[in-house]
């Protein structure tokens, strides 16, 4: 037995000493320019592409098959530029010789420094990285390679070291273009059952947009290299301010495009940060239409659901937000979508369809019990306008911009705005103010600057980019207000016709201009827009309104009912004659203005 012993101590001496003789001995025996050029001339009859090496080349052999390279430029494409398709600053892998022997491939982590790599895709669909391994070779290796299957049981790679990365990417087909930089990322081992650790660090730009993020990562990870997938069941991932937590899929396909699936959770999110382009922002503040983003939607398959706790898109502020999210065949929806909201709460779901030429935006949203002051003021910029408001839009149209998709929208509005106000105007006050000037007495002076509501209702129709006001009702303090009009959605331009009756209260006694209109219907015209109103009081209608009425009861001419066609004709000629007088003392003769100015 000690004879055993002392044989195996030796023959483990002897194996040490000729892996060391080797590691030493058989780079001194080999030239290091002819390694190179076998190695770039492999390289160009696998890929069709010129590799250079120009730094230290150097390998070893015990206990493991090294390989180091330094400064390596892979040349791009035929028809993609003179620049390089990828750069390597260091790269560095090594083989472990002993499972080698046992047809067991186990590599030790790879490092690779400084990699550069710029892929694209042309509008003709082609892209700088197809051709790779596809270039011609000599038979008698296509053959050799194709008849024999992988010589390995397993494979396995201790980890993965990528540091000081930078990597572009341009889609011309779909107006994109990205770069990766400052990336580094390792893992643990990789080719075992078990998840491996991961940690990834990146900064994100959109070269068109200027925008950019920044986000690290670290999960555990389960990587099927063949599938190429990626799950990370319990990730933890800081993006600029937000946290994220939950699980996210990623697996690779043809297109250039990975599929995404993800069930997240989000503390605070600023999607405006990263989704409207500078140049959108810009254009918006100048009141220049938006583009849609339809191209963007390209071969993008992404399917999940987030909830986050304060969300801000168009800059509105959502709470409690859930949002369902679903890319496929250029289709982006979103169900479920719903949140707290200024007090009260949003549901509803959104569909733009980039499929066809031009794209096409539905939606279904309803509010309930939203404060609409902070809505408008941060949606709009306008708060001239409060109250609890409630209701639904439901419409859909086609466009490139936003201008071009809100003159195609059509659809169905409803909204009800409790205990509000509209600032900037008192509509009692320019009531009495017309009826002062009318008969030449003094304005009143008590002007509030605003017109208190304790209800306002109004439902109507979409169509062509104009809302059209089928019914508008209103509940002030004297007056009811019933009306119709339309709002343009582009240039927010109101053109809206008012009946403010006045009603019998004990408050108006006191007013003797007022009490002149009590129990009447004034005509009044709404123009301008939501934040420079115009109100015009038709006094000249309600003045002559009111005396015709006294005319008619003092002669007798009250209108019957159930009057026969002779009596009609009585009874127009009656009101042709009452006019024909007050239009005299109004200053309305048709016959001195024929236009009726």
């Amino acid at each position: 037995m000690k004879r055993l012993k002392k044989w195996l101590i030796v023959l483990i001496a002897v194996v040490a000493v000729a892996g060391l003789a080797l590691s030493i001995g058989l780079p001194l025996l080999f030239d290091e320019e002819s390694i190179k050029q076998q190695v770039t001339e492999q390289v160009s009859a696998r890929t069709g592409r010129e590799l250079n090496i120009d730094g230290p080349f150097k390998f070893s052999v015990f206990p493991s098959i090294g390989l180091e390279v330094n400064d390596l430029k892979l040349s791009n494409a035929s028809g993609f530029g003179d620049a390089p398709f990828a750069t390597v600053g260091q790269a560095r892998v090594s083989v472990r010789l002993v499972p080698l022997l046992r047809r067991q491939l186990h590599a030790d982590k790879i490092v690779l420094k400084g990699l550069r790599m710029s892929l694209a895709i042309r509008k003709d669909g082609t892209s700088n990285w197809a051709d790779l391994g596809n270039a011609s070779e000599p038979a008698a290796a296509k053959s050799s390679r194709s008849s024999s299957s992988f010589p390995f049981s397993s494979q396995r790679i201790d980890g993965l070291d990528l540091s000081d990365a930078e990597l572009e990417f341009l889609d011309e087909r779909a107006g994109v273009h990205y770069r990766l930089s400052h990336m580094a990322f390792r893992s643990g081992a990789l080719g075992t059952s078990a998840p491996t650790p991961i940690e990834l660090s990146v900064k994100h730009e959109n070269l068109i947009t200027r925008n950019q993020l920044n986000l690290s990562l670290k999960t555990l990870a389960s990587i099927n290299i063949d599938r190429g997938a990626v799950e990370m069941p319990d990730i933890r991932m800081i993006i600029d301010d937000s946290t994220l937590t939950g699980s996210l899929a990623v697996r690779s396909r043809d297109s250039a495009m990975p599929s995404l699936k993800f069930n997240l959770d989000i503390d605070t999110l600023d999607l405006d940060r990263y989704l409207l382009a500078d140049t959108n922002t810009a254009a918006e503040k100048d009141g220049a239409p938006i583009a849609i983003p339809s191209q963007q939607l390209a071969g993008v398959d992404i399917d999940g659901i987030v909830r986050i706790g304060r969300l801000t898109a168009s800059g509105i502020t959502l709470t409690d937000a859930e949002l369902g999210l679903r890319v496929e065949d250029r289709v982006l929806r979103t169900d479920p979508l719903k949140a707290s909201l200024y007090g009260g709460s949003l549901t509803g779901d959104l569909v733009l369809n980039a499929g066809s030429a031009t794209p096409k935006v539905s939606m279904d949203v309803a509010l309930d019990s939203v404060q609409f002051s902070s809505l408008a003021s941060d949606l709009l910029d306008f708060d001239q306008l409060s109250g609890s408001a409630s209701g639904q839009i439901r419409a859909a149209g086609r466009g490139a911009s936003s201008d071009a998709l809100l003159r195609d929208l059509d659809g169905s509005l409803e909204l009800r705005l409790d205990e509000g106000a509209f600032e900037g105007i008192d509509l009692w006050y320019q009531i009495r103010m017309a009826l002062a000037l009318a008969n030449g007495e003094p304005g009143p002076l008590d002007n509030t600057g605003r017109t208190v509501f304790s209800q306002m209702n109004s439902t109507g129709t979409i169509n062509n980019g104009s809302v059209n006001l089928r019914k508008l009702q209103a509940e002030l303090p004297f007056l009811g207000i019933s009306g119709q009009g339309s709002v343009d959605l582009v240039t927010s331009e109101m053109d809206i016709n008012i009946d403010a009756a006045l009603r019998k209260v004990p408050e108006l006694s006191a007013d003797p201009t007022a009490a002149k209109l009590t129990g009447r219907k004034l005509p009044i015209v709404l123009s301008g827009t939501p934040d420079a109103p115009q109100f015009t009081v038709d006094m000249k209608s309600a003045l002559m309104d009111a005396a015709t009425s006294r005319l008619r009861d003092k002669f007798g001419f009250g209108r019957k009912e159930n009057t026969t066609d002779d009596e009609d004709e009585d009874e127009d000629a009656t009101q042709s004659a009452i006019n024909s007088v007050l239009g005299g003392l109004f200053g309305d003769n048709d016959e001195d203005d024929p236009d009726g100015d």
